[in-house]
């Protein structure tokens, strides 16, 4: 067997893009900390500062990194990877070739762009950071340092809970699908949803009679009630009477699908509804499919614009950094 050898930026931190939409439930996300500041509650309030004379490697908006930054980073990237492919025994000629081929130079490069756009479209929707959630997140619930974690550590995890709350409130804002709320009784039968049409118009109540009498273990024990949901998460019979006006909401009507006949409450309906947290939408069954088909077309764009207008300037070209090879290696 013929190993394929992949020159992969340590602790995977790859390009924002490529790392969402390849594993939805950002649980990476942590690992994608830059050196910002958190200070009165902003990342990167202030523009980055070159060191020495270190050139500019690309702008964003006020915001500059300089060559020496890009290159700490792939340094920081990709130290454990040539390690690994030294001892390997692969050359430096060919771990060159990897990097080349595989465009890790430019793929950092990109991550840390994203990292500076991302942010500079947080700080326009005036998405904050919650002090409090980032305690909870790191479990930090006083002043003095959680065990076993020194306060560098501690710096480090605050400034990527930080990151990740932007990030993660960009991403709500750009997701937004027609969405319903309902509830709904299940039966087996036409003559069954009559009876309970009757009941309910005698006064009975419709969160007992779901509790009795629905089929549908889901809801039942919830008054036959389901939160705020995307369409395309029922069946279609389903979704299309709720989404009827003709149906009144709070108004109970009949629906035959597979499953059987629903009587069913349109509690609330609504075009183009943000999702209420990260946690609810990520949880949606078609997640990454909303997240491709919105989030990341979006982001192409804005890129693209960004350019376009001079907002993002790339000053340096990816071949201009070099892998950061251990001092002894033969040339």
């Amino acid at each position: 067997m013929i190993q394929r050898l992949s020159l992969k930026p340590h602790n995977a931190r790859r390009w924002l893009i490529k790392l969402l939409s390849c594993a939805w439930l950002l649980v990476a996300m942590g690992s994608l900390a830059a050196c910002q500041s958190t200070e009165n509650g902003a990342l990167r309030s202030q523009p980055s500062k070159s060191t020495g004379d270190s050139p500019i490697a690309f702008q964003v908006g006020n915001q500059s990194v300089s060559v020496e930054e890009v290159q700490n980073r792939i340094n920081q990237e990709l130290s454990a990877g040539v390690q690994e492919l030294l001892a390997q025994g692969q050359t430096r000629e060919q771990i060159n070739e990897i990097a080349q081929r595989q465009g890790v130079f430019n793929t950092i490069i990109e991550s840390m762009i994203q990292e500076y756009l991302i942010d500079l479209e947080a700080q326009r929707l005036g998405i904050g950071i919650d002090p409090q959630a980032i305690d909870s997140q790191i479990g930090q619930t006083s002043l003095d340092l959680p065990e076993g974690i020194s306060s560098t550590e501690l710096v480090k995890q605050r400034v990527a809970a930080a990151r990740q709350q932007k990030i993660y409130g960009v991403v709500l804002d750009k997701i937004r699908v027609d969405q319903f709320k309902s509830r709904h009784i299940l039966v087996e039968t036409e003559a069954e949803a009559n009876d309970i049409m009757a009941r309910l118009a005698a006064g009975e109540d419709f969160g007992t009679l779901a509790e009795e009498l629905s089929l549908d273990p889901g809801s039942a024990s919830n008054g036959g009630e389901y939160g705020w949901l995307p369409r395309g998460s029922f069946v279609s019979e389903y979704e299309d009477g709720v989404f009827d006006t003709a149906n009144a909401l709070n108004t109970p009507f009949i629906v035959k699908s597979q499953y059987g006949y629903h009587v069913i409450e349109a509690l609330g309906r609504e075009a183009n509804r943000k999702f209420s947290s990260f946690e609810e939408l990520s949880s949606m069954p078609n997640a990454q499919q909303m997240f491709n088909e919105q989030f990341l077309t979006w982001y192409e764009q804005y890129r693209q614009e960004a350019e376009q207008s001079g907002q993002l300037k790339i000053l340096v070209p990816p071949d201009s950094f070099t892998v950061p090879f251990p001092e002894d290696t033969p040339q």
